[in-house]
């Protein structure tokens, strides 16, 4: 390319890049500063309509709760004698009175008065006289205080409404005389949601309870009160987040309908309601669309008006040069005494005076042509040896059965394979020179691969055995591999030659596992099965932690000092930690199993204690707990704590079952000398295969990494040492499964 081209090009790229990054910083600038005004003005907003709403409740709750103090209300519920003819006329008080304040209040839909059995004795609406409304929440919640009731669809009255209850107390006493409800119609809450001040034209608020389901119309929907399930991030965010100190955060997400949207959110504490304030994204960034059209076209224009200006430099500079070329061709051609000097005191001129002095020297100088085919023979006499070595080096390269890989040892990188590495890796030629060490390892065993390397590196080990290698495929093998370090194009480079050993490695397992499956005597193993089992459990994370420590320390014993890899390398030896940490606390607490610390206890209790200690996660999975306990249980005698965990681990078993909700059933009986206890779930059941070993230690069907397997078999020691059984069932896949427990009522302790 031409240097006339090279200026005239590098004046366009830098023109371009330079209005690339101005126009982009303030483009940038303009929409963040847009979006904090737009930000500003949605929260406030947000937090004035919440304000509304609580005041509106507060209102509600303060209308009831007045109205329940009437002294007409207190004294209709007071006559016991229902044949009475002042409680009927206190009764026709009540709903007279109740009758003026409904009419007085269009949003109020009915008043219900209920005795102190849930009976509505007396209402606005009389055809709702005489329904029993014990088991109801607005019954059941104003025990105590004011209760609100979530919206609800209102099949009597073919509406939705919301409710208010307020118990009625004896103003001498306190004692709970009835409650009064008032059935609230949702015109005044609506109004408040749908009102478009300060929300532009997309702009649209609305309420979602704490089922997650919309509670106020929809501008966009119709129908999609009481009936639209809203699933946005912000609204699962505000569920893990009671109380308006923890809103959500305003930004950008999709809504309900999928579209873009800059939203916020609070939530109303009284109700566990979340109010969202959300503006179509399309709407609030239409003024930056001008912007871009502006910025565009001074794009098109800088950039060109740069090109010109530096076509008429480059030209202005190339003039002495093109002086400077024709007086070389001339010399060229063979007149050296031709003077080439342009006369310029810029470089060009230098040059051009470097030149003629060049060609003086030439001219003096003479060569002998003999000396110069004798130099050029043995030129090619060398070149020819050359040429042969390499040959030879080559063929024992590419024949070699092993693979034979080199790699820099400054940037980990492959720098020559042969074809045997090739087939191995299953790469090609091209493909595996691209790669280095960490693309041929496993993740969880890079820690031990990067230890041998640098072992191999400083001259300290020769061959590392059975280190784990992936295939392009992702199939894992195992591979001997003998390396030594050696000085290729002036660089330090590892040299290794990989054996495939995954057969032998197969074999030395199968003779292991026939080793240890003849050492194996019992359902519950022996001591060499337990040791075997945690030796194994804790072998790999304590792999992990040497191989990455090991690395950390080269790396900072070579001052290569990459803070983003040593932080990863640490996470890993941290998280590895904490696995053998778990791993040992289990076998502390299999080991304690054979210590019983003996007290009479009801079953029944321990069975509510341990219910309670798992109920947050009971609760976060959906399960729906039923208790289904035997009366007059007898109590019996139990190492509570011990008997606690076998609960505990049991409940946990079958809430891993059950990740998507469902039920789990406990039972309790007597059968004889025995109390029995059954925990049944309806979760993803055990396998024909499994319900035999799920009392193995170290068995589990869980991911790797997820348990450790020692919960059941734990559970399977202490109760054999109360003298008592635990066994598992199988109702079949995705239906369930049971577990028994059998204590007995006496004191005696099996070992």
């Amino acid at each position: 390319m031409k240097i006339v081209n090279k200026i005239s090009l590098s004046f366009l790229i830098v023109s371009l890049i330079l209005m690339s990054i101005a126009g982009s910083v303030f483009y940038l600038t303009l929409k963040n500063n847009l979006q904090k005004s737009i930000y500003t003005n949605l929260s406030g907003v947000l937090s004035s309509r919440c304000d509304h709403i609580e005041t509106y409740l507060k209102m509600l709750v303060v209308y009831v709760e007045q109205l329940s103090k009437s002294g007409i209300l207190e004294d209709s519920l007071k006559i016991s004698d229902k044949e009475s003819p002042e409680r009927n006329e206190a009764f026709k008080l009540a709903m007279k009175r109740l009758g003026r304040i409904e009419e007085a209040n269009p949003a109020i839909a009915e008043f219900l008065l209920m005795d102190k059995k849930g009976l509505v004795v007396a209402a606005s609406n009389e055809s709702s006289i005489g329904l029993d409304k014990s088991v109801d929440s607005i019954f059941l919640g104003a025990q105590k205080g004011v209760f609100i009731k979530d919206l609800y669809y209102s099949e009597e009255r073919k509406e939705s409404l919301m409710a208010v209850s307020a118990p009625i107390l004896e103003s001498q006493t306190g004692e709970l005389l009835g409650v009064l409800t008032a059935r609230v119609r949702l015109t005044d809450l609506n109004n408040i949601t749908t009102s478009e001040v300060g929300m532009g034209k997309t702009g649209k608020i609305y309420i979602v309870n704490e089922r997650g389901c919309m509670i106020t119309p929809s501008k966009f929907e119709k129908g999609a009160a009481l009936n639209r399930k809203i699933e946005t991030e912000n609204v699962r965010q505000d569920r893990l987040y009671k109380g308006r100190e923890h809103n959500g955060v305003v930004g950008l997400y999709l809504d309900y309908r999928g579209v873009q949207v800059l939203g916020a959110n609070e939530c109303i504490p009284q109700t566990q309601w979340t109010v969202l304030a959300e503006i179509d994204a399309k709407e609030i960034f239409a003024p930056l669309a001008k912007v871009s059209m502006v910025f565009l076209m001074i794009l098109f224009i800088v950039p060109i008006a740069g090109w010109l200006l530096g076509i008429f430099i480059a030209r202005l500079i190339t003039a002495p040069l093109r002086r400077l070329r024709k007086g070389i061709e001339i010399v060229g051609t063979g007149n050296l005494d031709h003077k080439v000097d342009i006369g310029t005191k810029d470089e060009a001129g230098q040059l051009s005076r470097a030149f003629d002095t060049m060609t003086q020297h030439l001219k003096e100088s003479t060569t002998s042509i003999e000396s110069l085919i004798t130099e050029i023979a043995e030129r090619k006499k060398a070149q020819e040896a050359l040429r042969e070595s390499e040959t030879k080096y080559k063929a024992l390269f590419a024949s070699a059965a092993e693979g034979i890989v080199a790699t820099d040892s400054e940037t980990r990188q492959f720098r020559y394979v042969n074809p045997s590495a090739c087939r191995m890796f299953g790469y090609t030629e091209e493909e595996l020179i691209r790669l280095g060490v960490e693309d041929i390892h496993p993740k969880e065993f890079l820690g031990t691969a990067w230890a041998e390397f640098e072992a191999q590196l400083r001259g300290e080990k020769k061959l590392a055995f059975y280190l784990p290698c992936l295939r392009k495929d992702g199939a894992l093998f195992y591979a001997n591999v003998s390396a030594a370090p050696v000085i290729l194009d002036g660089r330090k480079c590892l040299v290794g030659f990989f054996t495939d050993t995954t057969e032998s490695k197969k074999a030395d397992e199968m003779l292991k596992e026939t080793q240890e499956q003849l050492f194996q005597t019992s359902k519950l193993a022996s001591l060499g099965q337990l040791s075997a089992g945690a030796a194994h459990e804790i072998n790999n994370p304590l792999a992990g932690i040497v191989g990455f420590t090991e690395a950390t320390l080269q790396d900072l014993k070579n001052q290569r000092i990459a803070p983003e890899k040593i932080a990863h390398d640490l996470k890993i030896v941290l998280k590895n930690a904490e696995r053998c940490k778990v791993i040992i606390s289990n076998l502390l607490n299999f080991a304690r199993a054979k210590e019983l610390h003996r007290q009479e206890h009801d079953i029944d209790g321990l069975l509510d204690d341990a219910l309670a200690l798992v109920e947050y996660r009971t609760i976060a999975q959906n399960i729906k707990v039923i208790k289904r306990y035997e009366k007059n249980s007898r109590n019996v005698s139990i190492d509570t704590d011990q008997m606690m965990q076998v609960f505990i681990n049991v409940i946990a078993n079958a809430q891993n079952a059950m990740p998507d909700g469902g039920e789990l059933i406990v039972r309790t009986w007597s059968e004889g000398d025995f109390t029995l206890i059954e925990f049944k779930d309806t979760g993803i059941g055990i396998g024909e295969d499994s319900v035999l070993r799920v009392f193995d230690p170290f068995f589990t069907t869980r991911e790797p990494g997820q348990g450790v397997g020692l919960g059941l078999s734990i559970s399977y020691s202490i109760m054999k040492r109360h003298g008592g059984s635990i066994e598992a069932k199988s109702d079949g896949k995705n239906k369930g499964a049971s577990f028994i427990i059998k204590i007995p009522h006496w004191a005696a302790d099996s070992v």
